[in-house]
């Protein structure tokens, strides 16, 4: 949604598919015991506000949870505009 062109989307992608992986090698390295890992995290995401880690931090299968991924609120608002079919295809390449 940055992007304009299908080179920068395509940096944009594997950008983030680099980060998923290192992301990924992070969650790897924790210990095994959820509750050392859980310290961990917790101590690790103690800069983000509203971040949630408790037994039902996402838990929505039985509804105990109104946020899922430990999110202290959730919104529905995207922030970009479309463009109309005019612009659109004024644009288009």
């Amino acid at each position: 949604m940055t992007e304009d062109f299908a080179d920068g989307m395509r940096a944009c992608v594997e950008r983030e598919l680099e980060e998923c992986k290192r992301v990924g090698a992070a969650i790897d390295a924790l210990p095994d015991d959820p509750a050392a890992a859980g310290a961990i995290l917790a101590k690790a995401t103690g800069a983000f506000e509203g971040l949630v880690f408790d037994d039902g931090f996402d838990n929505t299968r039985d509804d105990r949870t109104e946020y899922p991924l430990g999110l202290s609120y959730w919104t529905d608002v995207l922030y970009f505009a479309l463009w109309d079919k005019a612009t659109f295809a004024a644009n288009e390449a």
